[in-house]
């Protein structure tokens, strides 16, 4: 994207924060989430639907990780092979600012500026998945609005049943494996947008996935 929605000019406390500057006015939902997050408030369903259907046709291919904190390990490989096959990434414990936050609504909001921003999302269901909020919901954002749709995705993880059949709103989707199957939904999906560069990961080494 020529404007990366991550790159700040305000400082993100709530006392102290600058809303005008917060996002490039080009970035997907900038205007409203700014304007939302200085009253206090979140955008309303209907509005993040237009905002999504309003989306530029062609995208620069991001992919949002979603996870429970407990699987950050597993989270930051994902990252990795997105961001080595050419794909931005978003995840939280990559993103400074957000991890800067403190006022729920501006975290909220923040998130929501980045599943507005990304092409795809990745599910990571774990043992340690049961019970989130946050899982769900980010899967089911940035899948597109109709019932199946190969921009959203999992990774299951190898000591749940497989075929998990749990939670039946993963089958909406791609369901992986292994780091392999990843690989192959991640190189498919990036064939409308070639051509595609490989990216430079800089945040450490990372662990294979578990098999």
């Amino acid at each position: 994207m020529k404007y990366n929605w991550k790159d700040f000019t305000g400082w993100i406390t709530e006392n102290d924060y600058n809303f005008e500057a917060a996002y490039h006015k080009d970035i997907i939902g900038a205007r409203e989430f700014s304007r939302f997050s200085r009253q206090g408030l979140m955008i309303q369903e209907e509005g993040f639907r237009e905002l999504f259907r309003s989306r530029p046709k062609k995208m620069d291919p991001c992919l949002f990780v979603s996870h429970r904190r407990d699987d950050e390990k597993e989270a930051l490989r994902v990252a990795k092979i997105a961001t080595d096959l050419g794909y931005d990434i978003f995840l939280d414990v990559l993103d400074h600012k957000l991890q800067q936050m403190t006022d729920s609504h501006l975290i909220a909001n923040r998130i929501e500026i980045a599943l507005l921003n990304s092409t795809h999302v990745i599910a990571l269901i774990t043992p340690n998945t049961e019970g989130s909020m946050w899982v769900p919901y980010e899967y089911g954002r940035v899948k597109e609005y109709q019932v199946v749709s190969s921009a959203a995705g999992c990774w299951i993880h190898p000591d749940l049943p497989h075929p998990y059949n749990k939670a039946e709103y993963l089958q909406l989707g791609v369901m992986n494996y292994s780091e392999q199957e990843i690989k192959r939904w991640l190189r498919k999906e990036l064939r409308p947008y070639q051509p595609v560069f490989p990216g430079t990961w800089t945040n450490g080494t990372t662990t294979p996935l578990p098999t």
